[in-house]
């Protein structure tokens, strides 16, 4: 979203844009007691005074370290079963889907080792051999190829999710937050990075 705003901003420089980045249940509380004017979450938002509109399609991957003995490897769910985890906190999109879909096929309960606020910070953890993660692509593709990082597929698993803007409908949408709505849902550039799936924007 910064790599966005900034396309913004080369377009709207007089517009004022603060930008906040919390976990997907905390940026729509946020705009839910209007503290920010739009936002953008992974994961759907069932809200009845929340406006929601499907962005873009975004792949979330399993990550390990490129010495892991599973790196780049195609897997049966069971081999994942003694693996420890590394994700994201509680109220994240990608933390939701984990366990809705991964975690169910899974014999056994997830070992959890780490639970960490910031994709970077999952990130940083599995590059550092400490376990495996779930996590957005985006999140992790300038990494994967650096070779700084490597993902581990399972058969017949295809974790797929949608970003989505959203907007309190109780809240008067001005011109100016029009505009930036407009902007980021006509992005067609590459969005070279996503940290943690949630970004709440104040005009």
């Amino acid at each position: 979203m910064p790599h966005i705003i900034g396309g913004f901003k080369k377009t709207c420089p007089n517009i004022r844009t603060e930008m906040q980045i919390d976990n997907s249940r905390n940026i729509e509380q946020r705009l839910l007691s209007m503290e920010v004017d739009l936002a953008v979450v992974e994961g759907s938002c069932l809200h009845s005074d929340i406006e929601a509109t499907a962005w873009r399609e975004d792949g979330v991957v399993i990550i390990c370290s490129p010495e892991h003995s599973l790196s780049g490897q195609t897997v049966e769910f069971e081999e994942l079963a003694t693996e420890h985890w590394i994700l994201c906190e509680r109220g994240s999109g990608t933390i939701a889907l984990f366990y809705e879909v991964l975690a169910v096929s899974l014999k056994t309960p997830p070992s959890i080792l780490m639970s960490l606020n910031r994709a970077e910070a999952v990130k940083q953890a599995v590059m550092a051999g400490l376990g495996i993660g779930c996590i957005s692509h985006l999140a992790i593709w300038r990494a994967k190829a650096a070779g700084l990082i490597s993902t581990i597929h399972v058969k017949e698993l295809l974790l797929k999710r949608y970003f989505y803007l959203l907007h309190n409908k109780r809240r008067y949408k001005s011109g100016v937050v029009q505009k930036l709505s407009d902007f980021i849902l006509g992005w067609e550039g590459e969005i070279p990075n996503h940290s943690n799936g949630l970004s709440g924007f104040r005009l």
